[in-house]
């Protein structure tokens, strides 16, 4: 192991890390057992370890990538105010769509009776005031 890094004048953080090379992902040069005899060795020597704890995520990596659908759905407040916006107008809709229902429907015989006998009653009333 330690041939390799005095072999390669590589950085000790590159030689830690997977490579991502011509599309596909090379394991490190320094394998995880040997990375933290290494660290151990740093430490038994009084030197900081500055090759970071956390493995960090690669610009490439699927993890990375954008979600599906647009911003405004995978916003989860954006849905919830939404939400509570629709059910406070729910009552002032849903009798709207009653009331257009009601007056949408087809009369039925006995009301379009009613709405004949109707008209002939206002057509005297207006033929009377004109007499």
């Amino acid at each position: 192991m330690w041939i390799k890094l005095l072999q390669n004048n590589a950085n000790i953080g590159e030689m830690i890390k997977p490579q991502y090379v011509n599309g596909t992902w090379r394991k490190p040069m320094i394998s995880g057992r040997n990375k933290k005899d290494l660290k151990r060795y740093f430490e038994s020597a009084g030197v900081p370890w500055l090759y970071g704890s956390r493995p960090e995520t690669h610009v490439t990596s699927c993890y990375n990538r954008k979600p599906k659908g647009t911003s405004r759905i995978n916003s989860y407040e954006t849905r919830i105010a939404m939400i509570r916006k629709n059910l406070a107008l729910q009552d002032e809709k849903s009798l709207k769509l009653r009331q257009d229902r009601l007056n949408n429907k087809p009369l039925s015989g006995n009301e379009q009776v009613l709405v004949g006998v109707y008209k002939a009653l206002q057509s005297e009333v207006t033929a009377a005031k004109y007499k």
